[in-house]
């Protein structure tokens, strides 16, 4: 955390659909896949509210609907927002 205060630039990637390909022999296997990567400018949100509301961002992807956090858990949770200034895309050709 104390690298990320001084040192806010960051780079982050994502990938999806990704699938093994098997080849013949060891150096004829290969992946197809979706991928992001993106840059910015990364902060730590340090008030109550934005920490909920980083939270509820990503409860929401995977149980949508209202969610009661527990304070003592707030306190002691890190949210990292990424304030993103660039990305590029890339899709394997298989």
């Amino acid at each position: 955390m104390d690298i990320l205060r001084n040192t806010p630039r960051v780079c982050f990637e994502l990938e999806s659909d990704v699938h093994l390909i098997r080849g013949e022999k060891a150096c004829q296997w290969s992946s197809s896949y979706r991928s992001v990567i993106g840059w910015g400018t990364a902060s730590v949100v340090t008030d109550e509210e934005g920490v909920k509301k980083g939270l509820e961002m990503l409860m929401e992807h995977y149980a949508p609907g209202l969610h009661d956090f527990d304070p003592r858990s707030l306190a002691l949770t890190a949210v990292i927002r990424v304030d993103v200034e660039r990305m590029t895309c890339k899709r394997s050709k298989r």
